[in-house]
């Protein structure tokens, strides 16, 4: 960790195996006037030339670059490594198969002054050019992402950006032998404290890869029920409204019975609140046993 942060901002991608991906994502971060940037590439173990292709990049001389290389573990373990390795004051997390739209780090940088946290924005699909997602709620200026989802039912993909310092206080929890744990616990350990500024533009291109998250991530989480075990025990006792917590609750019950492993049990007081969501709980997790790969 830093305790001092240049200023700008660190774009950080966690990559796997996407070598012939990410030219296009190097041409959008050259073409940004943003002198004050650092793309943080950390890869997930890879075993194409991704490693090649950055060293390319890298001789070019026109950004700079910063390569780590791991063993496989997850994007959740990529993304520790580079909350931790960042030197910037902003953080943004843009995957191997999006790209940064024209102009996205100056509307961000300029957005940004003024919120003490972070920013929220939109993101556009690669393919049609239209906004993935709801549209922001007009009357709303800034929330935090939890209540843009469940109270404002404001869904989609979101470009998020936020201060690093507030990142880098957490570690996303890394079960053994799990490899993917969601990356909004981290998000919601922001929320508990702070609220982001919405920005209405979109800020990146996402293209959604066969056999990626997006794709995928019913059998995702079925094959990695111990994090979402995990994930769902610690939303309990946020401060969220009753339903939110009543969602975590039953969604708990379910991936626990899917996980006999002690790793992620709920050690906090809402008891009462687990009871009530038992019968639903139950009934998650046969409907999920039945289509576990």
């Amino acid at each position: 960790m830093h305790n001092t942060f240049l200023p700008g901002i660190t774009v950080f991608t966690p990559t796997y195996n996407r070598a012939k991906l990410l030219g296009r994502l190097y041409e959008s971060l050259k073409s940004q006037s943003c002198p004050e940037l650092e793309w943080l590439i950390v890869d997930d173990g890879s075993t194409d030339d991704t490693k090649q292709v950055v060293d390319a990049f890298t001789c070019e001389g026109q950004l700079k670059i910063r390569y780590i290389y791991k063993e496989n573990g997850g994007k959740h373990t990529a993304m520790n490594v580079g909350i931790r390795e960042a030197k910037h004051a902003y953080f943004l997390c843009i995957d191997s198969d999006d790209v940064l739209m024209p102009g996205a780090l100056s509307a961000l940088l300029a957005a940004i002054q003024d919120t003490p946290a972070g920013i929220i924005a939109y993101k556009e699909n690669m393919e049609t050019g239209k906004q993935i997602g709801d549209p922001f709620p007009e009357e709303l200026s800034e929330t935090t992402l939890i209540e843009l989802i469940n109270l404002h039912r404001c869904s989609g993909d979101r470009t998020l950006v936020y201060r690093t310092e507030l990142l880098q206080p957490h570690k996303i929890p890394e079960p053994p032998a799990q490899r993917f744990f969601p990356e909004t616990w981290l998000y919601d350990r922001i929320d508990e404290a702070h609220r982001c500024k919405l920005l209405p533009q979109a800020l990146c291109s996402c293209e959604y890869q066969e056999g990626g998250y997006s794709h995928s991530f019913r059998q995702l989480m079925l094959r990695n029920s111990v994090s979402m075990k995990w994930f769902y025990a610690d939303r309990l006792d946020m401060p969220l409204p009753l339903k939110i917590r009543f969602d975590a609750a039953y969604r708990y019950i379910a991936f626990s019975l899917l996980s006999p492993s002690p790793l992620g049990r709920y050690k906090g007081k809402r008891w009462l609140l687990l009871a009530a969501a038992l019968p639903l709980g139950i009934a998650m997790a046969l409907h999920y046993g039945r289509h576990r790969s």
